[in-house]
């Protein structure tokens, strides 16, 4: 049996944040330094953090109804595009589809002149190939709290 009593100690200074444990004498302990940044950090930009956005989104779809259209009429329109017919399809198509996307294909999207629901809220979107519709997608999307919101999703016009 090991003894495991440590001591903690946790030093703040404006740029760093410095983690010790230490033990008995002849324990070294462990040391980390992090360092902050004064960047803007509500924006996700790393491959972790758009790791978590997309595990969220997914979380939204899975419940079936932790999700919305931003407009309904022109969703319905581009799923009728590429063959997929109203509700539950719909629903199932953007379940799937998520599920192929990997954090490789998803990207924070900066749009200053964007006017529509998500204005003001982090914006999201992915291209890939899709396996389940069978060609090129794009989806673009916002998470206000635990609600997925889809302001795009169609053939994507990229060549």
């Amino acid at each position: 049996m090991h003894n495991l009593d440590r001591r903690l100690t946790v030093e703040v200074s404006i740029d760093t944040v410095r983690l010790s444990t230490a033990g008995a004498p002849e324990d070294p302990g462990v040391d980390h330094t992090f360092a902050l940044s004064m960047a803007d950090e509500s924006r996700p930009s790393g491959q972790g953090d758009l790791a978590s956005v997309l595990a969220k989104a997914r979380r939204c779809i899975r419940r079936g109804d932790g999700w919305e259209a931003e407009n309904y009429d022109r969703l319905r329109r581009d799923c009728d595009a590429i063959g997929i017919r109203g509700e539950p399809a719909i629903t199932v198509a953007l379940r799937k589809c998520l599920g192929e996307i990997v954090v490789g294909d998803l990207h924070a999207r900066e749009d200053p002149g964007y006017g529509g629901l998500c204005a003001g809220h982090d914006l999201y979107e992915a291209a890939w190939f899709s396996a389940h519709i069978g060609r090129e997608m794009y989806l673009k999307f916002s998470l206000f709290d635990e609600r997925l919101i889809i302001v795009s999703f169609h053939e994507s016009t990229k060549t």
